[in-house]
């Protein structure tokens, strides 16, 4: 579902329920804020596009998303990310153009 270049501010935790939702890219919002509860459709999703926003952390939750093989946070405002220790079947993360300061987490997978 491509809901680029819009104004969004947030991602409300009902965006995660449509319960075919295989893909959906945010990517040049002003999103700030990603609700924690992703809901059980949120399972199914394979790619996940938040580049290009605000966000300056992204929830645990997002470690449930165990269908994920694509992710991309680039040019936001994070300082360091939560465990992905459940996504399994992630290929690529991309994460350039942030404001992490130290190493990523130890536990990140």
């Amino acid at each position: 579902m491509p809901l680029d270049d819009n104004c969004f501010c947030r991602v409300e935790s009902t965006w995660w329920e449509l319960p075919k939702l295989e893909s959906i890219s945010l990517s040049r919002n002003s999103i700030d804020f990603v609700h924690k509860d992703l809901g059980r459709a949120a399972a199914k999703v394979e790619d996940v596009d938040l580049s290009r926003n605000n966000l300056k952390e992204i929830p645990k939750s997002f470690s449930k998303l165990g269908s994920l093989t694509r992710l991309s946070l680039s040019q936001n405002q994070l300082v360091t990310l939560p465990s992905l220790a459940g996504l399994f079947r992630l290929e690529t993360l991309h994460l350039a153009s942030n404001l992490f300061k130290k190493s990523l987490p130890r536990k990140l997978f």
